[in-house]
């Protein structure tokens, strides 16, 4: 990591660590939601200070995801990047959500369900590498799907797949500035370091995360969990 991200990281952990602060937060474990699919958690790596909680399918369709290779699933990546790589002192609770149905598709409904039982349970923090691409920008206000939720960490998106012909991906482009962190990926070039060049709204992207060798997977979801690990180690 370059000495401008490392600087970026430690003061956004810092102000992110005082905007959490609350009594859930303050008191007890770190809680956040993860919103996904195919998290395999019989399949991922154990952690001492990580607990993962039930998933919760959003979708009621029951998806069938392959677990007897759980690096095939997204989710399951996501989750066993930031297991391995979080290094902190504190416990960790992590509330996985399923929002893609068996068809392998996901809705802003579906986001809204998960959004509803995060804040039912207190969380106060949704950590996510998807999002819903649009083909046109539509009006939806923040208040229409979220109330208590302090912090959104996304990923930026590539503009690859379904998103490659979308103008808009939500969440990514429908909350406050205050309430959201878009993380993007760069990649290391010989003596320089070059921002993805297929990233969704890279003007929108707040730190960029170096892509390291020998990683499952790259991308903002990579990203995003690198991200997500550091930013809650001590």
């Amino acid at each position: 990591m370059n000495n401008t991200v490392h600087i970026k990281l430690i003061f956004l952990k810092t102000l992110i660590s005082l905007f959490l602060i609350g009594p859930v937060f303050a008191t007890g474990p770190i809680k956040f939601s993860i919103f996904d699919s195919g998290f395999c958690p019989t399949k991922l790596p154990n952690h001492p200070l990580i607990k993962i909680q039930n998933v919760m399918d959003v979708t009621k369709t029951n998806p069938n995801y392959d677990c007897t290779l759980p690096e095939t699933n997204h989710g399951f990546k996501v989750l066993k990047t930031i297991i391995e790589n979080y290094k902190g002192l504190k416990v960790i609770e992590i509330y996985p959500f399923n929002i893609f149905d068996k068809s392998k598709n996901q809705s802003i409904e579906y986001w809204k369900l998960a959004l509803k039982l995060s804040e039912d349970n207190l969380i106060p923090t949704v950590v996510s590498a998807t999002g819903v691409p649009m083909l046109k920008k539509i009006d939806i206000k923040p208040n229409d799907f979220f109330r208590t939720t302090k912090l959104f960490i996304l990923a930026s998106g590539r503009k690859e797949g379904k998103l490659q012909k979308m103008e808009a991906l939500f969440p990514q482009d429908y909350l406050p500035k205050k309430n959201k962190k878009i993380i993007g990926s760069q990649i290391k070039f010989q003596e320089s370091t070059l921002k993805d060049p297929q990233t969704h709204h890279p003007e929108n992207v707040d730190i960029w995360i170096d892509e390291l060798p020998n990683e499952p997977f790259s991308g903002s979801s990579r990203a995003v969990a690198n991200f997500v690990a550091q930013m809650f180690s001590k």
